[in-house]
């Protein structure tokens, strides 16, 4: 099997950052290196794995692993072949592989996946690890039922520190398997899961830090209390799966010191929420060792153990005291300190204090209220900002993410900006640069994380406004200079459920726009891919009131309002389809944009990657990057579109991407089915849009509300309700395009579900399936049925060209029995030749396409998936199964001589 490895290595280190952030989160950037903690290993402290950002080449330092590209990163980080990592990081990436280059068939090895239990046998023969040589100490995990799950192992250098690394079995489900040192992924088990199975329900768990103290905990205490622990440490506390401790009194070992203390601390908040029926923490002994377990515990035996146990634990408030005391632990959370020297802020707003010449200290005013809220910055510690607040003159509080990167040069665009949300500067130039002064000093101690786009970032969904989902320790805030916010509200979601939301029911279109709206904000917690629907239809049939109410359902509000229109440049629609990343991006009047904008922008959507561009200095921006859910209108289908330009033709994957469906329903009533007691549609039309103009926003809020509020839950839900739908109505025997097309719909459908039983759409169940099945039919219908478009497309071109030029350019062939002196060639001769024609039975001929010709005619398709349709077909005359060409004997090309020519049939011409 080949590649083309280089092809594959160049798309992705265009998206390299979003790789290595996705692959190895939580790294940092040193100049050209990404510096994270190796996720194969027990890598607690960044700084011995790096990545090269320019070239691709990394190394381990700690292990000697090392390669020279991101394929061969990829392969080591998921445990795949060289093969198997290229071909699925080409899909990853969303790029498709020049034709020549595709693979044949499938590789017999997939990913590698953790095996339970570990076979038999399995367990014995544990080999070096690198440089580190053979563990000192292997400790195996198990189930409840004592079966393996994985392995820990130390290693112990020279320099007497040691190395923790974990050790699991992968399988690829064709027999091929092995140890491979690779952690398992989070929640990971907790070690001696087989003693507690054994123990009575009232036995206490004793939880210590790290494998070492629990085996001398069950050496020490016997059968007393259950020994247990989790892997990795103290700093990963919060990737263990502390279910187990439910219904077990729970009593906490620390080591002594600060980690530990801090451990324990949060190891107590986990087993409170698993409900454990107690939870104490022991004080280790004042005078020890930093660091001292049980594993040092020297002279101890199971009395004293069990008598310490008894005098020194303590509930957590206590032990949060000691911790403050001993550690100085604290985990209060952290206040704004003071933001810059010589500033004051006061009711009516911030003043500097100055000594004058007389020594008298003087105040003067800087501007009305501007609060330094906290320090900004991203995932890699760049594009540091500030998050200001500014009061208006009415009393209304405005926070804004300021990039720190506008107060470079005179600071005029932050000044402009502040001024735009209702700061007053006090006059003279001394303000403007007091102000500047004020806010480059300041240095606050809060912290929040700062994004560059709205949507999903992690388990968190970000607004121009307001941020839903758990945020962590850090509030999670969207920063940069925006337009405006399209997320506005417009009444209540009582109100656009008793209006809007009631008047879809019944109208398939409709209601599939609305659930759109829905899958869209689903598309990352599904792990759905960005796509479009394109409405289209005469004039005057209700496609702008189906967009107006789908944008109901997110924003409005303003001169714009929420949609957007199709007349922009490409660069446009790329910024468009930025700031409204992971919800419904509306496009009305494709008609009004040129050809091209719409083939590029469309494709550009739905790909959700931008374009490569370099800054001032020449180095490359950072890309772009968006999920996109998006709605069109036109009066032409997009291939009609893109027909418009000779130059252009639609592509298999656009026409999978953006999925053109007839806006009229087929009722006689345009675009609906059921107009609800109006006369006409016209009117319903008109209420329904007036209704969606001044009802807005809600819904989407709601939602995002309900699902961050349990999203594993929320995203199951969908899960099942997506492939319920799609086993229930996928096609029998549909092509591949056409399976992938079923399933957006069944996302949509499945988006709109979940929205009605969270309460947020006051339809019936069934509703949203039920248009988003009308609505597949009309688009299946529409394309002309369930084969691959490019077969079809194929054959149309194909066809038409033997339609065209089927007498022109084939010579047609005389039968020997008739030819005379005159035609002693057995041809009539025609210009521009590209085979030849001989007539059998009743008016048939067969067509006799010389090789160059018949490639000629294939133009834009791969020439032998064109031979294989058409054998399946019957329209290509084969001898043998993989051979496409037959042997004929050609006039005026030597009476001997045999060509290989394509032999197509009469059937070309048939329907």
């Amino acid at each position: 099997m080949k590649f083309d490895f280089d092809q594959i290595n160049r798309a992705a280190m265009i998206r390299i950052r979003s790789l290595l952030e996705s692959w190895c989160p939580e790294g940092r950037y040193e100049g050209d290196e990404y510096v994270p903690r190796n996720p194969t290993r027990d890598d607690n402290t960044p700084g011995s794995f790096k990545i090269n950002t320019k070239t691709g080449q990394w190394i381990d330092f700690a292990t000697d692993d090392k390669g020279g590209d991101i394929v061969s990163l990829h392969a080591y980080l998921h445990g795949l072949n060289q093969g198997d990592a290229a071909a699925d990081l080409a899909k990853e990436l969303g790029i498709e592989l020049e034709p020549s280059r595709r693979m044949r068939k499938p590789s017999r090895l997939g990913k590698m996946t953790l095996t339970f239990p570990i076979p038999e046998g399995a367990l014995p023969g544990i080999k070096q690890c690198g440089s580190l040589g053979t563990p000192s100490m292997v400790w195996t995990y198990r189930d409840p039922n004592g079966q393996p799950l994985f392995q820990v192992c130390r290693f112990d250098r020279a320099d007497g520190s040691k190395d923790i690394r974990p050790r699991s079995y992968l399988s690829d489900g064709y027999g091929n398997a092995g140890w491979h040192w690779k952690s398992l992924p989070v929640p990971r088990p907790l070690y001696g899961q087989d003693l507690l199975a054994k123990a009575d329900a009232a036995c206490p768990i004793l939880l210590t830090e790290g494998e070492k103290a629990a085996d001398a905990a069950r050496e020490l205490i016997g059968d007393q209390m259950v020994p247990m622990t989790w892997p990795n440490g103290s700093k990963a506390v919060h990737k263990a799966d502390w279910s187990p401790l439910k219904g077990h009194p729970v009593i906490i070992w620390p080591d002594a010191d600060k980690p530990g203390f801090e451990a324990a601390l949060k190891v107590a908040e986990f087993a409170v929420i698993e409900q454990a029926t107690s939870v104490a923490i022991v004080s280790p002994p004042a005078e020890v060792p930093q660091g001292w377990d049980l594993a040092d515990a020297t002279g101890w035996n199971c009395q004293r153990t069990v008598d310490w146990i008894d005098a020194n634990k303590m509930d957590r408030e206590s032990f949060k005291r000691l911790a403050l005391e001993r550690y100085g632990v604290d985990d209060k959370p952290k206040v704004s300190s003071a933001p810059s020297t010589g500033f004051k802020m006061k009711d009516d707003g911030v003043y500097y204090t100055s000594m004058a010449r007389d020594g008298e200290l003087v105040e003067d005013l800087v501007c009305s209220p501007l609060e330094v809220l906290a320090a900004t910055r991203d995932a890699d510690n760049q594009n540091w900002g500030l998050l200001l607040c500014v009061t208006d003159l009415d009393g209304v509080k405005h926070p804004w993410a300021m990039p720190m990167e506008m107060t470079a040069g005179n600071g005029e665009p932050f000044r402009q900006n502040l001024a735009n949300l209702g700061l007053r500067l006090a006059p003279g130039t001394k303000s403007k640069n007091l102000l500047l002064q004020y806010i480059t000093q300041a240095v606050p101690e809060t912290r929040a994380r700062c994004v560059a786009r709205t949507g999903w970032h992690g388990d968190t969904f970000v607004l121009h406004d307001q941020t839903y989902g758990k945020q962590g320790e850090e509030q999670v805030i969207l920063q940069g200079t925006f337009s405006g916010n399209p997320y506005k509200l417009g009444r209540s979601l009582q109100e656009w459920k008793d209006t809007v939301g009631k008047l879809c029911e019944g109208n398939s279109r409709l209601v599939f726009a609305v659930s759109a709206a829905f899958g869209a904000v689903m598309l990352y917690p599904a792990g759905a891919e960005s796509g479009g629907f394109h409405l289209m239809g005469n004039s005057s049939i209700g496609k702008t009131t189906i967009l107006l109410v789908a944008a109901s359902v997110c924003g409005g509000g303003g001169d714009a309002g929420y949609i957007r229109p199709w007349r922009s440049t490409d660069n446009g629609i790329e910024a468009i389809a930025t700031s409204f990343c992971d919800t419904l991006l509306c496009l009305d009047e494709m008609g009004q944009a040129s050809s091209a904008v719409v083939a590029e922008g469309a494709y550009l959507v739905a790909n959700g990657i931008g374009k490569i561009r370099a800054t001032k200095t020449g180095r490359n921006a950072p890309l772009n990057t968006w999920r996109s859910t998006f709605l069109s209108t036109g009066e032409t289908s997009l291939r009609d579109k893109l027909h418009e330009d000779p130059r252009l033709k639609i592509r298999g994957g656009q026409a999978v991407r953006i999925l053109d469906i007839p806006a009229d329903a087929g009722s006689g009533l345009g675009a609906f089915e059921n107009l609800h007691g109006y006369e006409n549609g016209e009117e319903f039309a008109r209420d329904i849009s007036l209704m969606a103009t001044v009802r807005y926003g809600s819904p989407l809020r709601a939602f995002l509300e309900a699902i961050t509020s349990n999203l594993d839950a929320n995203r199951n839900r969908h899960a099942q309700l997506r492939e319920r739908f799609y086993e229930t109505h996928c096609p029998e025997n549909a092509d591949g395009q056409v399976k992938r097309a079923f399933g957006r719909f069944a996302h949509v459908a499945a988006s709109g579900e979940l929205a009605a039983e969270l309460g947020i759409l006051p339809w019936k169940p069934a509703e949203a399936s039920r248009a988003a099945l009308v609505c597949f039919k009309a688009w299946l219908e529409n394309r002309g049925g369930k084969e691959a478009a490019e077969e079809r497309e194929a054959l149309a071109q194909i066809r038409a060209y033997f339609e065209k030029y089927a007498a022109s350019r084939f010579d047609l062939v005389i039968p020997t029995h008739e030819a005379t002196i005159e035609n002693k060639d057995k041809a009539v001769e025609t210009p521009n030749r590209s085979g030849f024609r001989k007539e059998y039975g009743l008016g048939g001929f067969e067509y006799w396409v010389f090789p160059e010709a018949f490639k000629e005619i294939c133009q834009g398709f791969e020439h032998k998936m064109v031979c294989k349709m058409l054998v399946k077909k019957g329209i290509l005359e084969t001898s043998t199964p993989g051979s496409f060409q037959l042997a004929k004997r050609l006039p005026g090309m030597g009476e001997k001589a045999m060509k290989k020519v394509y032999v197509i049939n009469s059937k070309i011409f048939e329907e």
